[in-house]
């Protein structure tokens, strides 16, 4: 049983979270593979990230992976050329969300995929690595679904 001045605590941290939007927590920048001293990303380095730290990290893409029964599962791996480099997805949520759909429809071959309910809230997705700290604790209204990415689209036949 949670003691009521904790409850109180863990509301106030939800209804920050959502009013200050997507996280881009100092523990996310410092556990995205850049910052631990790897000169290229390696499906390693990306596979040890949250999805918090993953959707922060540039040299990492959260993608969704559902096995049915469960919708809600993803891997985070090393972000592919062109399209997925040089973006954190995060950013597609956050305060510069329209520069970023912007500046990933004009890299020629890519388009901005908004995802489809995606929820960024704690243990409101499953990945190899679980869910910690640096994800705010918060509801979304749906869950489950891919996040949002820069994708390749093929040129029509």
């Amino acid at each position: 049983m949670v003691k009521k001045g904790r409850s109180w605590l863990l509301l106030a941290a939800g209804l920050s979270a959502l009013l200050l939007g997507p996280c881009s927590s100092k523990a996310a920048r410092d556990a995205s593979p850049g910052s631990q001293g790897v000169d290229k990303p390696s499906k390693i380095a990306c596979a040890k990230l949250t999805r918090t730290q993953c959707m922060a990290a540039r040299e990492c893409m959260l993608v969704h992976t559902p096995q049915l029964p469960r919708r809600d599962l993803y891997d985070c791996r090393v972000a592919e050329p062109t399209c997925e480099t040089g973006f954190a997805q995060q950013d597609f949520l956050g305060k510069t969300a329209t520069a970023q759909r912007s500046a990933c429809n004009k890299k020629p071959g890519c388009q901005f995929e908004a995802g489809g309910c995606y929820c960024h809230c704690r243990d409101s997705g499953r990945a190899a690595v679980p869910d910690g700290p640096e994800a705010p604790v918060c509801d979304c209204a749906c869950s489950g679904g891919p996040p949002p990415l820069c994708a390749f689209v093929a040129a029509p036949k």
